[in-house]
C-alpha cells in the first residue's frame, strides 16, 4: 500500500484497529492518517497490529485510545520493521501503551513521537512495552525541526522541488510527505525600494504561479545586504499543510536609496579687528546618522568669510565650499549642504601702548598729569598710525 492519505478519519473498532489497516503484512509506505482512533487491544493511530510487516515513510497525527498495546503509529509490532515514521497525537490505553509502538517485538529505527502536544502540555510520557529501542520521544517544537531528522538520516528537505520523501517548513510543521504536495511559486515583485535605515527588513508583496493557492502564515521579507545599492528581496515565513503546497520562494529586485543628512548647529566666531575678512565657522553637527553607523562630517573644504573688513557687531558671514562624509558607512548616505543665516562681531583693535608713537605717549602722560580730568586716548588708524584725541585746553605737546 502506497500513497494513500486520510484526513480527519474518525475510526471506531474492536481488537486490531487501526486508520490505515487493522493487520498488516505487507508493506506499507509513503501514508499518513489524521483524526482520532478508537478500539480495543492491539489498536494504534495507522495499523491496528503490525504483523512481519514493514512501515516507512508514514507518519500519524490522531489521537488514540485503546485497550492493551495501544500506539500512537502502531498498536502491535510483531517481527514487523518501522523507518522513519512519527506520530503526534495523545495515546490513551488500559495497558503497554506507547507514543509511537504500544508493544514492540520487531524492530523500529529512526522514528519519532511527541512527547508534548501544541500547547506544550505533557503527553506520550513512555515508547511503550517490548523493545524500545529506535523510537524516540520529542517535544512538539523539535518535532518542527529539520535538523531533528537530518542528524537522524531521513531524506527531508526544507525546499520545494527536492527529491526527497519529505518535506518541511522549519518552525512551522512537522514532516510533510513530498507526494501529496503540489508545487508553487511565491515570487517578490520587482521595483520595490526604501531609504536606507540601517537593516535588512521591508515591506513589500509578493505573487503567487496558484491565485486561487490560499498559503499559511504571514509573509516576512528581507533583504541581502542592509547597505544601500542595488539588492534583492526575499521572503519567508509561508508555509502549508499537508493537502497543501510545495512552496519554491522567489527574490525581487529592490533598492535601497542613500539617506539625506542635513548638517545642524553651525555658528561663526567672533574675532578683533585684523584688517581681513576672514572668518572661522564652529560646531557643524550631522543630524539624521543612523545609531552606530561609522559617518563623519569632513569639513575640511569650507571656509567662511565677512563680506568686508570694518568693525561691527552682527556682521554676515557667508560660507565657501561643500561638506563632505567620511567613515565606514558614508556610503549610505547624501549630505544636505547647509545654507546658514550665520554673523558674527569684528571688534575693534586695542593698540599695545609699547607700540605707541613717543610723541603720542608723551602727550597723553603730559595731559594727565596737569589735568586729571583730562580724557585722552589713542585709536590705531588704519591709513596714519596712531591717532591721538585728548579733549581739553592749555595742553602742550613736547
Amino acid at each position: 500500500m502506497r500513497n494513500l492519505g486520510l484526513a480527519d478519519a474518525i475510526v471506531a473498532g474492536g481488537r486490531h484497529t487501526g486508520a490505515l489497516a487493522g493487520v498488516n503484512q505487507g508493506a506499507i509506505a509513503n501514508v499518513y492518517a489524521t483524526g482520532a482512533v478508537a478500539g480495543g487491544d492491539d489498536t494504534g493511530g495507522l495499523v491496528g497490529h503490525n504483523l512481519n510487516g514493514t512501515i516507512a515513510n508514514a507518519y500519524t497525527a490522531s489521537t488514540v485510545t485503546g485497550g492493551d498495546n495501544t500506539g500512537g503509529l502502531v498498536g502491535r509490532n510483531s517481527n514487523g520493521a518501522i523507518a522513519e515514521t512519527y506520530a503526534t497525537g495523545q495515546v490513551t490505553g488500559t495497558g503497554a501503551r506507547g507514543g509511537l509502538v504500544g508493544m514492540n517485538d520487531g524492530t523500529i529505527v529512526r522514528s519519532f513521537y511527541a512527547t508534548t502536544d501544541a500547547g506544550g502540555n505533557p503527553i506520550n510520557n513512555g515508547p511503550g512495552g517490548g523493545n524500545p529501542e529506535g523510537a524516540t520521544g520529542k517535544r512538539l517544537d523539535e518535532l518542527r525541526q529539520l535538523s531533528t531528522f537530518t542528524e537522524a538520516g531521513w531524506n527531508i528537505s526544507d525546499r520545494c522541488g527536492e527529491d526527497t520523501a519529505w518535506r518541511i517548513y522549519e518552525g512551522s510543521t512537522t514532516p510533510l510527505l513530498r507526494a501529496f504536495l503540489t508545487s508553487i511559486t511565491v515570487a517578490v515583485a520587482d521595483g520595490g525600494s526604501k531609504v536606507y535605515d540601517g537593516n535588512t527588513s521591508a515591506s513589500w508583496s509578493y505573487t503567487q504561479s496558484i491565485d486561487s493557492a490560499v498559503l499559511d502564515g504571514t509573509a516576512v521579507y528581507a533583504l541581502d545586504g542592509k547597505n544601500a545599492g542595488n539588492r534583492t528581496l526575499g521572503v519567508s515565513g509561508l508555509y502549508s499543510g499537508q493537502q497543501g503546497y510545495d512552496i519554491s520562494f522567489v527574490g525581487g529586485d529592490y533598492t535601497i536609496t542613500p539617506k539625506a543628512l542635513a548638517v545642524a548647529g553651525m555658528a561663526a566666531d567672533d574675532k578683533t579687528y585684523d584688517g581681513t575678512t576672514t572668518a572661522t565657522w564652529t560646531g557643524a553637527t550631522l543630524s539624521g546618522v543612523v545609531a552606530g553607523d561609522d559617518v563623519a562630517l569632513d569639513g575640511r573644504g569650507v571656509t567662511a568669510s565677512f563680506a568686508d573688513a570694518e568693525p561691527g557687531a552682527g556682521k554676515p558671514v557667508t560660507l565657501q565650499g561643500s561638506f563632505g562624509l567620511g567613515g565606514a558607512d558614508a556610503s549610505n548616505y547624501t549630505l544636505i549642504q547647509p545654507t546658514p543665516r550665520l554673523s558674527a562681531d569684528i571688534r575693534p583693535a586695542s593698540p599695545r601702548p609699547t607700540e605707541l608713537d613717543p610723541k603720542a605717549a608723551a602727550a597723553i602722560t603730559s595731559a594727565q598729569r596737569s589735568w586729571p580730568d583730562v580724557q585722552a586716548n589713542v585709536e590705531q588708524g588704519r591709513e596714519f598710525g596712531e591717532v591721538v584725541t585728548i579733549r581739553g585746553s592749555g595742553i602742550r605737546l613736547p
